[in-house]
């Protein structure tokens, strides 16, 4: 594992959320300064700062810590994110709800095993 990824990550990461790393340092009680620090290849986290940047941007430390290419990272990403929905949608039991937001028109039922969504625009 090179420590120089592990910032790149953690950059590309908090870049996609569109936040600062004076926002970031405050959100995982680090300045700035050691956020540069850490995105620069220049320090390595703690393990408690990684499961901090973990929670945060709701990813697993492995994805902070991989040395896989954007792309790759980009489908651990997906693939965390498929397994939680997923994870969701078994919870749920009996499901039927119509709601509008703007000009939108939504409706979300359950017809078998599936969960069947549907977004309109308004007429």
């Amino acid at each position: 594992m090179r420590t120089d990824r592990i910032g790149i990550n953690i950059s590309k990461l908090r870049i996609e959320r569109g936040i600062t790393q004076e926002q970031l340092g405050r959100d995982i009680g680090l300045t700035a300064s050691a956020i540069s620090n850490i995105e620069c290849g220049r320090s390595v986290p703690s393990v408690d700062t990684l499961c901090r940047f973990s929670e945060l941007f709701g990813v697993k430390v492995d994805t902070i810590l991989s040395d896989e290419s954007d792309s790759d990272l980009n489908k651990l990403e997906m693939e965390e994110k498929l397994v939680t929905v997923d994870r969701y949608l078994s919870e749920i039991k009996e499901m039927s709800a119509n709601y509008s937001i703007g000009h939108r028109n939504y409706e979300i039922s359950r017809k078998g095993g599936e969960i069947v969504y549907k977004a309109s625009s308004k007429e």
